[in-house]
C-alpha cells in the first residue's frame, strides 16, 4: 500500500454502518473479479478443447464428408462465440475495477494507492490481458478457419469455399474490433480528471 504524493482534500465522513457497508461492497467487488479471473482461464481452455476436440474427432473418423465439412465449418463458429464470451468478460472485469478505483478506493482510502490505482486499472499498458491476448485468441481461431478452408478446398465445391472464405474475412474483422473496444475497454481515473481539470488556468 503507498501513499499518494498529494495534498490532503477534505475526506467524506461515513458513519459505522456506511463504513462497514462499504467494505463489505468493497470485498464483494474483489471477489468479483476473481470469480471473472477463473472464469477467463476456464472459458479460454474450453476454447481450446472444444474446438481441438471437435475437429480431431471430424478428421480422424471415418464418417460421410458432407456432415465432415458441416462439422468443420461450425468449429470457427464456436471458436468465435468463445472469443465472445471472453471478451464480454474481461470487459466487466474492467468495469468492476474502474468502479472499484473510483468509487471505493478514491473515498474510503483517498491518500493510499491501493491496487486498482496502483496497477489493476491505473492504465491500459500495466493491467493485466491486452493486446498480446487479443492476438493468441485471434491466432487461435483463425487457424481453425485456414484448416477448414484447406479442407474446403481439398472437399468442396468453390461456391461453399467462396462462401466460407468471404465470410471469415469479415468475421474476423469484426471479431477484432470487437475485442479491442471489450478487452481494451478503459476509463481514466475521476481523481485524473479532476486533477488535469484544476489546472487549467481560469480566464476572466
Amino acid at each position: 500500500m503507498v501513499a499518494k504524493n498529494k495534498e490532503k482534500n477534505a475526506h467524506p465522513t461515513f458513519s459505522e454502518y456506511q463504513k462497514q457497508f462499504l467494505l463489505e461492497y468493497f470485498k464483494e467487488m474483489r471477489t468479483e473479479i476473481n470469480l471473472r479471473i477463473k472464469n477467463h482461464s476456464s472459458l479460454v481452455w474450453a476454447k481450446v478443447v472444444t474446438t481441438g476436440a471437435l475437429m480431431s474427432f471430424l478428421l480422424a473418423q471415418n464418417i460421410d464428408p458432407k456432415i465432415r465439412i458441416g462439422g468443420l465449418i461450425l468449429v470457427p463458429v464456436i471458436a468465435i462465440l468463445y472469443d465472445i464470451m471472453i471478451a464480454q468478460n474481461l470487459k466487466t472485469m474492467h468495469k468492476i475495477g474502474h468502479f472499484i478505483r473510483d468509487q471505493l478506493e478514491n473515498v474510503l482510502f483517498p491518500d493510499f494507492e491501493l491496487w486498482e490505482n496502483y496497477a489493476g486499472q491505473k492504465n491500459i499498458e500495466e493491467r493485466n490481458y491486452g493486446l498480446v491476448d487479443i492476438f493468441l485468441l485471434l491466432t487461435f481461431t483463425f487457424g481453425t478457419m485456414l484448416i477448414t478452408f484447406y479442407i474446403l478446398w481439398l472437399q468442396a465445391n468453390s461456391l461453399l469455399i467462396l462462401l466460407f472464405a468471404g465470410g471469415a474475412l469479415v468475421a474476423i474483422a469484426w471479431l477484432i474490433g470487437f475485442m479491442r473496444r471489450h478487452i481494451l475497454f478503459f476509463k481514466k481515473s475521476k481523481n485524473l480528471v479532476s486533477a488535469k481539470e484544476s489546472q487549467v488556468p481560469k480566464h476572466a
